[in-house]
């Protein structure tokens, strides 16, 4: 084997979530005994050195989802964490150098795939939980940017408000969720046991504030007309979509309000960035 090919074959033995053995049980006849690349001794076989850095690859991604993902883990509870860690990394092994990503793609694998299928009657709102800490990690992550102020949007003249683009900061998130999985987030980092939950439709706004990930919850209407601020509207079009829901007699005034809210609370991108 070349050098490259013997990397490439570490390395796989070394990641597959399972462990060597059942790794090496999957590689095709004819590929040279794992002993030809790595020595046994008195006290373990190849396989068994072999899975000493597998066990610590593993573990590694497993704590680093842990910090990630803590009312999940505190949720699941040891085992079942463990179990949810490896059927994710098997379908979703690490794609960079990185491990600030690993997570990424936990709260889709949570909501949908079968290898969970089981995990997901026991524990129903774990897809949303999992979304909800992801989210918190994006956000206080976020690039900085300045918010727009009061101030400034008092200074554009009234025709040109129709065109005046509102957009949202890096750092702000918009949840639409099945279950208040901030309930169990909250007691959590409190100290507290968690609660039982009850499915309720749950809308949110998450955003940083100094240092701190903060959230505000929201009803349908400011959430849809949130949303379209996300896509990056102008003042006019934001009106337009918010009088689908109230008519075109209030709309202007109800989306002036919210996005008097949504200065003072620091949400939209400073005009000049934008």
């Amino acid at each position: 084997m070349s050098l490259a090919d013997t990397q490439r074959r570490l390395w796989r033995l070394i990641t597959w979530p399972e462990g060597v053995r059942p790794a090496l049980e999957t590689e095709p006849s004819g590929t040279p005994p794992l002993a030809a690349l790595v020595r046994s001794d008195e006290r373990l076989a190849a396989e068994d050195r072999l899975d000493v850095y597998a066990n610590a690859y593993f573990q590694r991604i497993h704590d680093v989802l842990a910090e990630d993902f803590p009312t999940l883990a505190a949720a699941l509870g040891e085992d079942d964490f463990h179990d949810l860690v490896t059927s994710y990394l098997t379908v979703h092994p690490s794609r960079s150098p990185s491990l600030r990503w690993i997570g990424d793609r936990l709260a889709g694998f949570l909501a949908s795939h079968d290898a969970v299928a089981s995990l997901r009657g026991a524990y129903p709102f774990a897809a949303d939980l999992a979304a909800w800490e992801w989210a918190t990690e994006g956000v206080f992550d976020a690039a900085d940017s300045e918010p727009a102020r009061k101030a400034d949007l008092a200074a554009v003249p009234p025709a040109q408000w129709d065109a005046l683009p509102v957009r949202l900061r890096p750092s702000v998130r918009i949840l639409r969720l099945a279950w208040p999985v901030q309930e169990l987030r909250g007691a959590l980092r409190a100290g507290e046991p968690l609660p039982g939950i009850e499915p309720r439709e749950t809308r949110a706004c998450m955003w940083r504030q100094d240092d701190r990930v903060v959230h505000r919850e929201l009803d349908a209407r400011e959430t849809r007309a949130l949303e379209h601020a996300a896509a990056g509207v102008a003042f006019g079009a934001l009106c337009e979509a918010v009088a689908r829901d109230v008519g075109a007699q209030d709309a202007p005034s109800l989306a002036a309000s919210w996005l008097a809210d949504w200065l003072d609370e620091e949400w939209v991108l400073s005009i000049s960035a934008s």
